[in-house]
């Protein structure tokens, strides 16, 4: 079941159809990969087992820089949370993995060699400046609000997400945001108290995912950018599809009716297939894609920005020209664009 409603998510086809996003896939395999070698390992106790582990995640950095936090903290919580390891035996745990520090510090000195430091080249990471901490804690709401919104309900499928950008306590995006913060602590730490290991972990799988998202808001520094988009939830989608399928599990057998999971399951498979047909449309070509980004957020101006490009590239000359003037009016920070 959690293997089908993870493969009938339609936010997937996002990642399909966004050529750039390989990196993505790449990454989510390595890390479900090492995973599932390091049970293999903890189950033979052996050496192999586990130098396959070390290779896994050091493809999974490879592939992705978060992979270099992914794996360990995944590690951590499988041991936490499904092998019920108590807190006083981390110290213990984090010696006995200690060989993970070796694709780690290898990944490094590439990074070192290749970069000539461990960031990208000419990198601002905007850690400083006019972004206040009270704004950085106000937008790590909000996005983890969209975050979890954009998980639960995969839809309209979108390739560009307005993060409400002013103060305002009482918004939508900030309220569920912070109604997540709470809501999913509490519930994992229910969980945890109740011995339910593998909800726990799949529920812990899907905040850590957030992770590489809170921490390209705080790089990038500013509220409303588009700091995460349908391919980085990957990830977080396996998590929630088997926690949706646990949820319909528990629901089925307290019904005593198991064709009612079945019923379910097919519903949401007709729901995906209206929402994916459609949405296909948009990526036949880039000017199909920012066109329905743009009906879809108007306020996206970077992507009105590639619209225009992309249109005086096409030689559509006086269609580029609206775009640009446009933005010259409505986009802060867009003056002085080149005529067209």
């Amino acid at each position: 079941a959690c293997a089908l409603l993870f493969l009938v998510n339609p936010r997937n086809t996002e990642v399909i159809n966004w050529n750039s996003a390989i990196s993505e896939l790449f990454l989510v395999f390595f890390v479900l990969l090492s995973l599932l070698l390091y049970l293999r390992w903890r189950e033979t106790k052996a050496l192999r087992n586990f130098l396959l582990v070390l290779l896994s995640y050091f493809l999974a950095m490879l592939s992705k820089e978060p992979a270099f936090f992914l794996v360990p903290l995944s590690i951590l919580a499988l041991n936490l949370l499904v092998f019920h390891v108590p807190f006083r035996g981390i110290l213990g745990e984090i010696r006995r993995h200690a060989l993970l520090l070796i694709p780690l510090c290898a990944y490094g000195a590439i990074r070192l060699v290749a970069l000539n430091g461990l960031g990208k080249p000419g990198m601002d990471l905007g850690l400083s400046g006019g972004f206040s901490l009270g704004e950085r804690v106000y937008g790590s709401i909000v996005v983890l609000g969209e975050y979890v919104r954009s998980v639960v309900f995969p839809y309209p499928l979108l390739f560009f997400h307005d993060i409400q950008r002013n103060f305002d306590f009482f918004h939508a995006q900030f309220l569920f945001g912070l109604f997540a913060l709470l809501g999913l602590s509490l519930l994992l730490y229910v969980m945890r108290k109740r011995g339910a290991g593998l909800p726990a972990f799949f529920l812990f799988w899907l905040l850590l995912f957030y992770v590489p998202i809170l921490l390209l808001f705080q790089v990038v520094g500013k509220v409303g950018e588009n700091v995460f988009a349908e391919r980085y939830l990957l990830g977080s989608n396996i998590g929630f599809a088997f926690l949706l399928s646990y949820g319909c599990m528990l629901f089925t057998s307290r019904i005593k009716k198991r064709f009612a999971m079945v019923f379910l399951i097919g519903i949401l498979c007709i729901l995906s297939l209206a929402v994916v047909f459609p949405r296909n449309g948009a990526w036949h070509d880039n000017i199909s894609l920012f066109r329905e980004t743009l009906a879809q957020t108007p306020h996206a101006h970077h992507i009105r920005e590639l619209l225009a490009d992309e249109l005086g590239n096409q030689g559509y000359l006086e269609a580029a020209k609206r775009e640009y003037e446009f933005l010259t009016v409505q986009g802060e920070g867009y003056r002085g664009l080149p005529s067209v």
